[in-house]
């Protein structure tokens, strides 16, 4: 294989969710080289894994890896780097992630859950000024990554935890869930009380593209979006006082119009109002996160 000059000490980081695979070269904590790729949720483990190989094969081509850096969305032991379950990827069940990487690239690879990547991501993008960090993560589904004391809490599923008791089924199964009115789909749900004759392939892009046109239907629904958002947001505030709080994801490029929303019930309903930004990473985060997991988690 041929290897590009100067390009040793290259790590893969790769972050996988419930839409898109986004995966990247990393050098000296810069991405180098970026591609992102559907995600296919259909296929088992097997499958998923051999298309997952193909996708890094012609991805590092001609480039030498030191290591692989993976999260993904679910619960991950990550000691072993075994995919116990996730909401988003139904069919991937005790995936043995790592070994099936490891085996074939014969690089030490390691594997998180996809908003604790996005954490460390953030905690290194910030220079570890924030010894407490919180990021959520609002696409497909809601995920978080928190950082305490300079410790990540490992798994944490606030994107399951209960906003409305008995509410609107979520992919999980349970009722609900922050996810089921937090993620994409549940902004589409919000969205259909207002669009009644709806609105051909209606997403939240299109939407927040009407509302930044005054469009009275498109603002109404972020409203009550941010509504929801402020309240689970709060509840998290009030419990782990983090310095920071981070919104990544694809509903996070609403920007100023979701934080315009939300500031005003975070501060009524926190005791203490801690910094809430929208990531400068944005999808780098989880790239930049998973390949520096070996230096976080032993901390």
């Amino acid at each position: 294989m041929k290897i590009k000059e100067g390009l040793f000490k290259i790590s893969l980081g790769i972050d996988i969710g419930g839409t898109n695979i986004k995966i990247g070269l990393v050098k000296n904590n810069k991405i180098i080289k970026k591609g992102i790729f559907k995600t296919e949720k259909d296929l088992d483990n097997q499958r998923f894994g051999n298309y997952l190989i193909e996708i890094i094969k012609g991805f590092i081509k001609d480039y030498k890896i030191d290591k692989i850096g993976i999260g993904i969305a679910g619960y991950v032991f990550y000691e072993k780097g075994i995919l116990k379950f996730s909401p988003n990827l139904p069919k991937l069940k005790n995936f043995s992630l790592k070994e099936v990487i490891e085996k074939h690239f014969l690089v030490e690879t390691f594997v998180l859950n996809d908003a604790d990547a996005m954490a460390i991501g953030e905690y290194f993008y910030h220079n570890k000024k924030y010894k407490n960090l919180i990021t959520i993560t609002l696409g497909t589904g809601v995920g978080s990554g928190i950082i305490v004391n300079n410790k990540l809490l490992y798994n944490s599923e606030f994107g399951h935890t209960i906003l409305i008791p008995f509410g609107a089924l979520c992919s999980c199964g349970k009722k609900g869930c922050v996810e089921s009115y937090l993620g994409s789909y549940g902004m589409l749900r919000i969205a259909r009380e207002f669009y009644k004759r709806g609105i051909k392939n209606l997403t939240p892009k299109k939407i927040y593209e009407m509302a930044k046109n005054n469009e009275e239907r498109a603002l109404k629904t972020i409203e009550k979006y941010s509504f929801y958002l402020a309240i689970a947001l709060s509840n998290l505030i009030n419990i782990f006082n983090p310095e920071i709080v981070i919104l990544n994801g694809g509903i996070s490029n609403m920007g100023n119009l979701l934080l315009k929303f939300i500031r005003p019930m975070l501060k009524e309903n926190t005791f203490y109002l801690p910094k809430i930004k929208i990531s400068n990473l944005k999808i780098d985060a989880g790239i930049i996160g998973a390949v520096n997991f070996n230096l976080f988690k032993d901390k």
